[in-house]
């Protein structure tokens, strides 16, 4: 009886520690952002679930130029989720990292990373090929394409 109940005790404990095992879980978001032009704002949704049976305070650290987030700390219910957005606005080319940590108040502690690159501004024209018809010197003459961005 007694051995019974020293396996019943384990159990639970085993079972209950591995249902807490993470208490916060990145259950979606993709930490690659796109090709982005400078002077512009690309974002990122990230879903976090808190996997504990309390309230958690989540804050996030470690926030570097030109990454930003839109909660540095957010509430997240018992066995609830939400959301938090990590925008991405280069001001001048190049690749960029950043390493975000969060951690919670009372189990959940972590680090999503971020890669991002500035790029200049993408044209394209309508034809890869103006032509222009001969003429004499001393006139002109007159075409049009056009410049997508």
């Amino acid at each position: 009886m007694k051995n019974f109940i020293i396996i019943i005790f384990i159990s639970f404990f085993v079972f209950k520690n591995s249902s807490q095992a993470q208490g916060i879980e990145i259950l979606s978001g993709d930490s690659c952002f796109f090709y982005t032009s400078i002077n512009t704002q690309d974002s990122i949704i990230i879903e976090i679930l808190n996997n504990v049976n309390a309230e958690q305070i989540i804050t996030f650290e470690n926030i570097v130029s030109p990454f930003s987030i839109s909660d540095n700390e957010i509430s997240i219910s018992a066995l609830d989720t939400s959301f938090v957005v990590v925008y991405f606005n280069p001001t001048e080319t190049g690749i960029f990292n950043m390493d975000l940590s969060y951690e919670a108040n009372l189990l959940g502690t972590g680090n999503l990373i971020f890669q991002a690159e500035g790029t200049l501004v993408e044209l394209s024209l309508s034809d890869d090929i103006i032509v222009m018809p001969a003429i004499p010197l001393g006139e002109t003459s007159c075409s049009s394409f056009n410049i997508f961005n």
